[in-house]
């Protein structure tokens, strides 16, 4: 060590020479430097969560939360598996090893849940979400003296406003009670159109869904792109065409 102060000590040039290449390349570093307004931190797990309205938390567990896990039990890098079994609703946490790919891991658990093909015909269809932490900047509440839909909807125009807004196209809407619209078909309107409940279920199912296009990483974090197709109103499960 000293020896090679001692040469710097001798050759002010060279050592000037150093300092300069290490300052330009700090800064060039700096530069070029990734930043985000709301930095995501990836976690090596995913959460699989179903819906049945009505059933009960033992319910839940034997014939929803026991599958998945018998489903994803043997998945390569798999750490540990915990559930949650509550009234009308079952989640199961899936924890991978922190040296997995990520996104294969992930893929393999939504190939091993489509495969289930006994759950109850009444559950919705598994949701799979990845894990991340987010950072909340801001909250807003609204609150009114009108009916859950109308302060609902309300709160999903002042969200898609703010999501307009250059740095909030990561706002989200929490808190808020999903609107249930039901279907009743008379037997005599598929006797004259020759259809089944059946064919009714499939056209819903087929045109009524949300399609995953991946993810984008920009300067506010990483996006999810989404094609909605999903109907939430009377109006629009009217307007899916059965044949």
């Amino acid at each position: 060590m000293s020896s090679i102060v001692a040469w710097f000590a001798r050759n002010a040039v060279a050592a000037n020479l150093l300092m300069i290449v290490a300052f330009v390349g700090g800064v060039f570093g700096y530069t070029k430097m990734e930043q985000e307004m709301f930095p995501v931190v990836n976690i090596s797990g995913a959460s699989v969560s179903v819906s049945w309205n009505g059933a009960s938390p033992q319910d839940v567990e034997e014939q929803i939360v026991t599958r998945i896990e018998e489903a994803v039990a043997d998945i390569n890098g798999l750490d540990r598996i915990t559930s949650i079994a509550n009234e009308g609703m079952g989640v199961v946490n899936i924890k991978g090893r922190d040296d997995i790919d990520m996104q294969e891991f992930l893929d393999e658990v939504k190939l091993r849940v489509d495969q289930i093909n006994n759950l109850p015909q009444a559950a919705f269809e598994p949701q799979v979400q990845r894990w991340e932490q987010r950072n909340a900047f801001m909250g807003i509440a609204i609150h009114g003296d009108v009916d859950p839909r109308t302060l609902k909807r309300l709160a999903d125009n002042v969200r898609d406003d703010i999501a307009n807004i250059p740095g909030g196209e990561l706002a989200q809407l929490q808190g808020v009670i999903s609107e249930q619209v039901n279907i009743e078909v008379s037997e005599d309107a598929l006797r004259r159109y020759g259809l089944s409940f059946s064919d009714v279920a499939n056209a819903i199912r087929r045109s009524s869904l949300n399609s995953s296009g991946g993810r984008i990483e920009s300067s506010t974090g990483d996006v999810s792109i989404t094609a909605r197709q999903l109907a939430d109103t009377a109006d629009q499960f009217g307007n899916i065409i059965i044949r």
